[in-house]
């Protein structure tokens, strides 16, 4: 089970009505912001990036679909992951974080 914790960084570029939460997932704690109402939609963000990038389209996405933003494995605000950075163990991350 997820355990969703306050995030005490500066989250003030998120867009209205979405916030972070922090999840424990296989191992490693991921920042990950969530906005809106409906079916799931992750947002998986490449290489250089974090979640940020997506703020400029998370409102309008947010108005049909749950957003899920989440900063992947070492990147952003997610912890740094100790069994390293495959793309299964990447995608099996953003499965529990799309879980509501």
């Amino acid at each position: 089970m997820n355990t969703d914790r306050p995030v005490p960084l500066d989250h003030s570029w998120l867009p209205a009505g979405f916030r972070t939460r922090l999840v424990d997932t296989n191992g490693t704690r991921l920042a990950v912001s969530v906005g809106g109402d409906g079916p799931p939609l992750v947002l998986m963000h490449g290489w250089p990036q974090t979640s940020r990038i997506w703020r400029h389209v998370m409102p309008a996405l947010a108005e049909r679909f749950t957003v899920v933003a989440p900063d992947l494995r070492g990147v952003g605000d997610s912890d740094l992951a100790e069994d390293g950075y495959r793309k299964l163990d990447q995608s099996k991350t953003c499965v529990v974080c799309s879980r509501p």
